[in-house]
């Protein structure tokens, strides 16, 4: 993997930046708190994120809603992008967007997902386990000075525990917690051998007892099946009389029946036809009164049709009456509205008055919001410079107790001391302590005083945050009242239209009045009439039936004649037809009694069977059972094996197997460890190794120095030397597809004889791409590009110095 571009936008002191990055020794330098740590997290973040509140929160710029990183890089030939988004929401903050770009096109992708695939570029597999993936590829890439310090001067079995995840190596451990629980199961198995063995004796008791009712109940079905036979020859001969019998009964019954209809039917028939004469004679006398009062009845319809016109211009009338009262409303209204305008004017002059003292008042209070970052940043300032004295007066308390503690031999130099020259080194140490201390307490008193002039700062916030919310109102009802100049300025157009159209309404009214009295008089008229007319139309409607009750006469009349000719043929048919009810009944009683009988045979034979079918699943059950036991027993026999296979061959050879891994990784790593500690120290009194806790050794002729005892050089030099081992180891291990290297200040303390050596070190390392973050400039010489990070008003910066 090659990155070969960052972009960030309100990444926290980043407002925009996008950084290009070639191959070879890349250095960011910088002060402390310029923002060069940030574009680590930035890469940090997009290649394999970091979904925790608290690291969003220290990403995003503060004051920004929202943010980005988008990474581009390189792996085997093909350039990929990937592109996070930061949002607030709320009280939250979010990874809101993000995707990969690949060679086949854009991806959308989880925050996981993107990690995955990241992960999978490089080589390593995570589908079984991602989590336990991304902290062993931070050891061969980036591994932070906090974790190289847990390492190396944390306990052994801390140390080991991470090398055994590192390499893999507590698979074994896996392996043999599995083979435990193994044997344990064929324990357990082996118990229950011989319960199987007696449940196997019982099986084959029971199986014989089953097959011995078996043969005597299929004797039982075969007497059955006999005895069926011949009570169904019987019953097929009774059955043959019966049918013959049924069907003389049958159509003797429809004959029987057929009579009644056609009987009960004539009568039907001669009712209506009296019925319809009836209504003849009454549509007779109808006829004759319609005659009499069908001219009142047309007047009637005449009168209603010129009222129905009448009604509709009345209706227009209301309506134009309705339009003219709601339009003297309108012009009532909008003559008073027009009476507010000169009182809405002088309201509007007082506010823009206030609106002009309250903006003088915020322009005498600042901008605090540029004072406030300012003591944000010096007060970080003045936090990491008490932490590194912190730290130098820890190490000068280590160095005062180890002198406390030394003989009479420098631990510098090696020569022999007196303790006039012990108590000087003594006196120097506590001097410096001294003014460590005092230098702490004069850097807290300057953070006390910034924490004065942010409580004043805070005061001015809320009055500035007061008169921006009377601004904004102030601001709303101008606003209101400028609109309500505006709407006075359309009602006057609008009154001068609406007395326009108030003359019109006005000369249609009068127009339309005259025909409510002719309205009212023709409706007099119909109300006297009403009555003769629903008479006339009742008439009508019963005269208007007559042709229609003339023809149903005719058809009831053709209808009666041939129900009589019907029921005269089937009197005939049934006088004919001979039928004895005492021989049918005979004949079915018979039959009856063959079919409960057959029934009951057929229902004992099918219990029979059942009971058959019964016992034959219940020995194939135990048959089942009796072929699973056995089969069971042999596999506990071959499991016994397998149990004293993994005890006596298999859990040993994993042991022995880790062992010589980890003797393995140990002499890889202890010669690696040397070499880059040879390289960066050179051949000089110093030695260095690693134990077989894989904890680093420093010797000085023939003694064991504590690391706190080293100089910062050369505790540096070893963490250095054992930072790129690991990294070289974990590549080789994981067969990583990276060649890239990140390196957060890895020369504290060195001198410039080191320095040259470190160039040489990267040089040897074959990495293509070195990524370099320092605040010494000296390290300029060892960069083949160089980024200069710079801070200005909290905003920084990356521009390249060559």
């Amino acid at each position: 993997m090659i990155i070969r571009e960052v972009e960030m936008r309100n990444i926290r002191s980043y407002e925009h930046a996008r950084i290009e990055l070639p191959e070879g020794t890349i250095l960011f330098e910088g002060d402390i708190g310029s923002g060069k740590t940030t574009i680590l997290m930035a890469i940090e973040f997009a290649l394999f994120g970091n979904s925790t509140p608290d690291f969003y929160k220290k990403l995003l710029r503060k004051g920004a809603t929202e943010g980005f990183v988008r990474i581009r890089f390189e792996v085997n030939g093909q350039e990929y992008e990937i592109f996070r988004s930061l949002v607030k929401k709320g009280r939250g903050i979010k990874n809101e967007e993000s995707y990969v770009i690949t060679p086949q096109g854009k991806r959308p992708l989880s925050a996981t997902e993107i990690r995955t695939y990241v992960l999978r570029l490089m080589g390593l597999n995570v589908s079984a386990a991602k989590r336990k993936s991304l902290p062993i590829v931070t050891y061969a890439i980036y591994t932070p000075q906090e974790t190289m310090k847990s390492i190396l001067e944390g306990r052994d079995e801390d140390r080991l525990e991470v090398i055994r995840k590192v390499f893999r190596l507590d698979e074994y451990r896996i392996a043999r917690d599995n083979a435990d629980i193994v044997t344990r199961n064929i324990d357990s198995e082996m118990k229950v051998s011989q319960t199987l063995e007696e449940e196997l004796r019982r099986i084959d008791e029971e199986i014989e007892n089953l097959k011995e009712e078996k043969a005597e109940k299929e004797e039982e079905i075969r007497s059955l099946h006999t005895n069926l036979g011949e009570r169904e020859k019987i019953y097929g001969e009774k059955s043959k009389i019966l049918e013959e019998l049924e069907s003389r009964k049958k159509r003797y019954m429809e004959l029987q029946r057929g009579i009644e209809r056609l009987r009960a039917s004539v009568e039907h028939t001669e009712r209506r036809i009296r019925e319809r004469k009836k209504e003849l004679e009454q549509i007779l006398e109808a006829e004759k009164e319609m005659k009499g009062i069908e001219k009142d009845a047309r007047e009637y319809e005449d009168i209603r049709a010129r009222g129905e016109a009448l009604r509709k211009d009345l209706e227009k009338l209301e309506r134009v009456e309705k339009e003219l009262a709601r339009l003297e409303e309108r012009e009532k209204r909008y003559s008073e509205e027009l009476k507010k305008r000169g009182e809405v004017e002088e309201r509007i002059k007082e506010a823009e008055k206030r609106r002009e003292e309250l903006q003088g008042r915020l322009e005498e209070i600042g901008n605090v919001d540029e004072e406030k970052e300012m003591l944000e940043e010096e007060s970080k300032e003045l936090y990491a410079r008490i932490r590194a004295l912190r730290d130098r007066l820890r190490e000068k308390e280590e160095e005062r107790e180890h002198i406390a503690k030394l003989g009479a031999v420098c631990p510098t130099c090696r020569r022999p001391l007196s303790d006039s020259e012990k108590r000087e080194l003594m006196e120097r140490s506590e001097g410096e302590m001294r003014e460590i201390r005092e230098s702490i307490e004069g850097l807290e008193r300057k953070l006390r005083e910034i924490e004065r002039k942010r409580r004043e700062i805070r005061g001015r916030e809320r009055r500035v945050r007061s008169i921006e919310l009377e601004l904004a109102r102030i601001s709303s009802e101008i606003s209101s009242l400028r609109e309500k100049i505006r709407e006075i300025e359309r009602m006057e157009k609008a009154l001068e239209d609406l007395r326009g159209e108030k003359e019109k309404i006005v000369g249609e009214v009068e127009n339309l009045r005259p025909l409510r009295r002719e309205y009212e008089e023709s409706t007099m008229r119909l109300k006297s009439l009403e009555g003769t007319w629903r008479r006339y139309i009742a008439l009508k409607e019963k005269v208007e039936r007559r042709e229609s009750v003339e023809g149903i006469i005719r058809d009831l009349e053709s209808r009666l004649e041939e129900e009589q000719r019907k029921m005269g043929e089937m009197e005939g048919e049934l006088n004919s037809l001979s039928f004895d009810e005492e021989q049918y009944e005979n004949a079915r009683k018979e039959c009856e009694d063959l079919r409960v009988e057959i029934a009951k045979i057929r229902e004992a034979l099918r219990r029979v069977e059942l009971e058959v079918r019964r016992i034959e699943e219940s020995i194939g059950e135990k048959e089942k059972r009796w072929e699973e036991i056995s089969e069971r027993i042999a596999r506990i026999a071959r499991l016994s094996e397998i149990r004293n296979w993994l005890d006596e061959k298999f859990k040993p050879a994993l042991e022995d197997i880790e062992r010589m891994r980890l003797a393995a990784i140990n002499e890889e790593f202890r010669m690696l460890f040397e070499e880059w500690f040879n390289d960066l120290l050179g051949e000089g009194e110093y030695q260095a190794t690693i134990d077989e806790n894989f904890k680093p050794i420093v010797r000085y002729e023939q003694y064991d120095m504590p690391l706190g005892t080293l100089s910062g050089g050369e505790r540096t030099s070893v963490a250095l030397a054992y930072r790129l081992a690991l990294n070289t180891m974990v590549k080789r291990a994981l067969g990583l597809k990276s060649n890239l290297l990140i390196l957060d200040e890895p020369t504290d303390g060195f001198s410039k004889d080191q320095l040259y050596k470190l160039k040489d070190v990267l040089e040897k390392m074959d990495t293509d791409q070195i990524i370099i973050v320092s605040h010494e400039k000296e390290l300029r010489n060892l960069a083949d590009v160089i980024f200069v990070v710079e801070k200005k008003n909290g905003k920084s910066r990356a521009r390249p110095l060559r």
